[in-house]
């Protein structure tokens, strides 16, 4: 069972979402992303080689569409893409088109040919959307500057990241799956965003990382890779991603476990976030079909859990729906938001808490 707690606190102004997935793994050593393989520089293409660019009716395209009727500004796209031999030596080289419009994009190398082309490549960019708007993506082999984007300082104890519109750092010394959050130069957290386990009713948290990297630098998105243990049989794999101009941050959560026992029961993995709303808190939580619930969250607090694949739980109130996998919660004036990928699926559960000033 997977949670999240809202604690509460002080005041601030703005909403910050944190978009988080959970993952459970055994054996471990599949579980890690791998850095790409080193292709020597003999193995691409010759400088001294002509490589003739395809015509545009052979460059690939990706077609994106805005699933849920809200719109998107500025909004992160990422997505695979093969490519042909012979067609792509650098994907410094690309950019993104749709129409008449063209877009930076940041290029990841997943695998090469083996003349040492780009066989897979990982692309970011970042696109307007109107609600269930769909737009054809054309991949272009010319180069076009990203704009100021996400900014990283990689300090002795900490990684700074500046997204624009978010600011957090992650320390390197201490667990924290990230602090100091604040949006627009106000703090949000007052707080790190902690995360830990429940083995048999028993609260285990996490040990500081014993290696905090930056895999991902940006500019459109910038990855933080954390890597460490629990006081348990379990090491965590936390991944980070921020997104250029964007107020919320991705968090892959991985847990690979080294017990000898061949099960563990493990009764939550959750995250502890604190938060800053005071006065009246009210929350919507996403049900899959029908209008979201809604409510005011006592000082007691709210409990909101998927107890299985077709009961919801709401204060003890039991129901058939699925949730979503999304709460907000807010006072007057400012807020945060939490979603998780596959809620009901994986039979999470969370918790929205508020106990008061």
């Amino acid at each position: 069972m997977s949670s999240v707690d809202l604690l509460p606190s002080r005041s601030t102004l703005g909403a910050v979402l944190l978009l988080l997935h959970s993952g459970l793994a055994s054996g471990c050593s599949w579980a890690r992303e791998l850095p790409p393989a080193t292709v020597p520089p003999a193995a691409v293409a010759p400088a001294a080689r002509a490589v003739t660019p395809p015509p545009a009716a052979s460059l690939p395209t990706l077609t994106v569409k805005e699933p849920l009727g809200v719109p998107r500004r500025h909004w992160p796209i990422t997505a695979g893409m093969p490519f042909p031999p012979d067609m792509l030596a650098d994907v410094s080289r690309l950019r993104i088109s749709a129409a008449d419009t063209a877009f930076p994009v940041q290029g990841r190398v997943l695998s090469r040919w083996p003349n040492g082309h780009v066989r897979w490549a990982q692309l970011d960019w970042q696109v307007d959307l109107k609600p269930h708007e769909k737009r054809v993506f054309r991949v272009d082999l010319e180069t076009l500057p990203a704009a100021p984007g996400v900014t990283i300082s990689d300090l002795a104890d900490r990684v700074e990241v500046n997204t624009g519109a978010l600011q957090f750092a992650v320390p390197k010394h201490t667990f924290a799956v990230v602090a100091n959050v604040r949006l627009d130069g106000m703090a949000v957290s007052p707080d790190p965003i902690s995360s830990f386990l429940d083995i048999g009713g028993r609260r285990i948290a996490a040990l500081p990382p014993s290696t905090v990297t930056i895999s991902e630098p940006g500019p459109l998105r910038a990855r933080i890779e954390l890597q460490g243990h629990y006081a348990t049989g379990f090491d965590y794999v936390i991944r980070i991603d921020a997104f250029a101009q964007q107020p919320f941050v991705r968090v892959l959560h991985t847990l690979e476990q080294h017990n000898a026992e061949p099960y563990t029961l493990v009764r939550q993995i959750a995250l502890g976030i604190p938060t800053n709303l005071v006065g009246a808190v009210s929350y919507e939580a996403g049900l899959e079909s029908g209008a979201p619930l809604r409510g005011r969250v006592p000082a007691r607090g709210t409990m909101i859990g998927q107890e299985d694949n077709d009961t919801l739980v709401v204060d003890g109130v039991r129901r058939s729906a699925h949730a979503s996998g999304w709460v907000d919660v807010r006072d007057s004036v400012r807020g945060l938001a939490i979603a998780a990928r596959y809620f009901w699926q994986e039979t999470h559960a969370w918790l929205a808490r508020y106990l008061g000033s």
